[in-house]
């Protein structure tokens, strides 16, 4: 890695060291009654509405401070399937 004068160096860490890379990858427990533990929501979507210039959710979702933490989450293996820019 080049230094870019930051004040943090990167670094493997010790944290899940004891466990193969396996039993890193495997996620978390199914639901045993094999249902969702969360409902799912669909939402239909006009192509005829036009899309902002910009959207934040933090703004406009302000029940849900969540939205706006950083969390560590560790080898969660899920980004995958998230899209990213």
């Amino acid at each position: 890695m080049s230094p870019l004068n930051t004040t943090w160096k990167a670094a493997p860490t010790g944290r899940f060291g004891k466990l193969s890379e396996a039993r890193l990858q495997l996620g978390v427990y199914p639901n045993p009654h094999g249902n969702n533990l969360l409902p799912e929501v669909c939402h239909v979507v006009s192509h005829k509405d036009p899309l902002p210039e910009e959207f934040d959710a933090r703004t406009q979702w302000p029940k849900y401070p969540t939205i706006g933490e950083i969390r560590d989450q560790g080898s969660c293996g899920s980004c995958w399937k998230m899209p990213h820019n």
